[in-house]
């Protein structure tokens, strides 16, 4: 059995409270490591039990009870194929002695669609217990998307940056033919190169000097490749979906669509499945699409497939990679529209030099190219305003504040300004413009979301709270939203509903190690001792640091969370800033 789970999916967390002392309180949990596998795949099923046990026979009792569950599956939709071993392991956190069970089972699923795993129980003195059901989605894997990937080809970008023009730096992206002379990637991966290579199936690198067309508003370039070059290596363009948006806007009903996709992240090529969540329309009359798949660096620019192998869309965005260390990551990727910029590429009998994208008079007339510009600015050489390799950002950030005015109004431009705001911890400047995007397109979630983010990093945690909540009930955001739900209702002393809000956090974030804490942390502000104890030994297994964290906060007074017993309540306001926030001062910059 694999020592963690950064990849488990799913996770129902039930806490069981009984009458009798031997089993006041424990901890049941299930999970599975992924939420879409193909038919015939593999993938793990793992239970835990966290108890508090006052004597050696209450030990066999529990152990007897664990071996005893039976797991129950519908045959004709998922296999067991074995259960692995049973871990035991027993610690002490005084003043409780913590038992830790865990098992594992090794299932495959024998046809697609959607399929659900039914609860789980836990017999124990005549209480049952329930873990709750999981959710799996289920694909046929055909040979269609095995026969596109020779089509998504590796970039590898040159840029120089800097006054001087002498600092050389590369970059990394995906690209994807769409016809034999045009390969289509994300602008914002070319959006400072002064050289382009790409790398062919067969081994040979071409040096991409002209462009076709770019779209910064829809993050899309298309680049001139030389097709004699395409057809010696005996490379097919993909096709693109003739999707309507229109009928799509609202999400999908029914069976979940399975999407692709593809790319080059550290230079090997990668292909994920996820669920579409739906197409978001966030300005004007164009589209983004939002999908599960678990994308990298690198990805960007390669393309979001059907199940049939055609372009969905362009990867621009994603906030992936599951939760570890001090990040709470979702599987989120944004993907836009490639048909316009293509549409225009048809168009052209000759493409331009990629130096006319570099002057300075382009990203003048194109605010989405500025905002872009800034953004691989900062995320490359860091958020300080005066980088002097860079000649600093103050330049680059005038004319963004320029282009935005001339185009006030605009939802995804706001939202770009406040992004680099926020890149530079200007909180207040970010919060303006993330408003004034909300002004423009109400349902703009990740202009709600890191508007959110903001008033927590700015203590005003009502209007943050407030804004969690919100955007909680949209999908791709959801637990995102509840951590930061529970970050603002741990200082504004609601321990009761940041104990739930995190609970479901550890649905999809079963490692999560600062959910973990911050659970316990609600736990000893609701008085909840025997809880925490779980919770220290739980995160004893998995990060030392966070359970000194919370060994600290249990141990010592200044750490611990205030209750509304302690003094009056316009005293707390004021204490638990100097109390909580040095510790989930992190927590809270690292929570997008």
């Amino acid at each position: 059995m694999r020592a963690t789970y950064s990849a488990m999916l799913a996770l129902v967390l039930a806490i069981v409270m009984t009458g009798g002392k031997a089993y006041a309180q424990l901890h049941f949990l299930s999970s599975i490591d992924r939420n879409v596998a193909a038919v015939g795949e593999s993938f793990i099923l793992t239970v835990e039990l966290l108890a508090t046990p006052t004597s050696e026979a209450y030990f066999d009792r529990y152990r007897r009870a664990f071996n005893g569950i039976d797991l129950e599956v519908p045959d004709a939709d998922i296999e067991l194929v074995r259960t692995l071993r049973s871990r035991e392991r027993v610690s002490t956190v005084e003043p409780h002695v913590v038992l830790q069970l865990t098992r594992s089972y090794v299932l495959k699923a024998r046809r697609p669609g959607r399929l659900e795993i039914p609860p789980i129980t836990f017999l124990l003195a005549g209480n049952r217990h329930l873990t709750g059901s999981h959710d799996l989605v289920a694909y046929d894997r055909d040979g269609s998307l095995t026969q596109v990937q020779r089509a998504i080809l590796p970039l590898t970008v040159e840029s120089n940056i800097g006054d001087s023009g002498l600092r050389r730096f590369l970059g990394y992206g995906s690209s994807f033919l769409v016809a034999e002379d045009a390969l289509v990637t994300a602008f914002h991966v070319i959006v400072n190169a002064r050289k382009i290579r790409v790398t062919l199936p067969n081994g040979r690198q071409l040096s991409l000097k002209r462009v076709w067309a770019v779209d910064p508003e829809r993050d899309v370039a298309v680049l001139r490749i030389d097709p004699d070059e395409v057809r010696k290596a005996g490379l097919i363009p993909l096709q693109i979906e003739p999707r309507n948006f229109e009928t799509s806007r609202s999400g999908f009903a029914g069976e979940p669509e399975i999407v692709f996709t593809s790319g080059w992240p550290g230079g090997v090529q990668s292909t994920q499945a996820g669920i579409l969540f739906a197409v978001n329309q966030y300005y004007d009359n164009d589209a983004i699409w939002l999908s599960s798949n678990s994308v990298k660096p690198g990805d960007s620019g390669g393309p979001l497939l059907n199940e049939n192998g055609q372009v969905i869309g362009v990867v621009s965005y994603a906030m992936s990679g599951r939760s570890s260390g001090a990040h709470l990551l979702e599987n989120v990727a944004t993907s836009t529209d490639p048909r316009p910029a293509v549409a225009r590429s048809l168009l052209r009998r000759t493409p331009d030099n990629i130096s006319r994208y570099r002057q300075r008079i382009f990203f003048e007339r194109n605010p989405h190219a500025m905002a872009a510009k800034v953004t691989a600015l900062l995320a490359e050489f860091g958020s300080a305003r005066n980088q002097s390799m860079i000649g600093g950002v103050d330049p680059f950030l005038r004319q963004l504040n320029g282009a935005v005015r001339s185009r006030h109004g605009e939802a995804r431009l706001h939202f770009l300004q406040g992004t680099v705001y926020q890149m530079l911890g200007e909180y207040s400047d970010a919060s303006s413009a993330y408003e004034e995007a909300l002004l423009a397109s109400r349902n703009h979630y990740p202009a709600a979301y890191s508007l959110a983010y903001c008033n927590l990093a700015l203590r005003s945690y009502e209007t943050a709270a407030s804004l969690f909540d919100f955007i909680k009930h949209f999908e791709p955001y959801e637990n995102l939203a509840l951590y930061g739900l529970a970050q603002a209702e741990m200082q504004l002393l609601r321990y009761d509903g940041a104990i739930e809000h995190l609970k479901k956090v550890i649905h999809g974030h079963p490692d999560y190690a600062p959910g973990w804490y911050m659970l316990g942390r609600a736990y000893l502000g609701a008085g909840e001792e025997e809880l925490a104890s779980q919770i220290i030994a739980r995160l004893d297994t998995r990060s030392k640091i966070w359970a000194k964290l919370l060994r600290r906060s249990r141990s010592i007074a200044l750490f611990r969370p205030l209750t509304l017993y302690m003094m009056p309540e316009a005293e707390l306001r004021s204490g638990i800033r100097n109390t909580e926030i040095r510790e989930q001062g992190s927590e809270i910059r690292d929570t997008q």
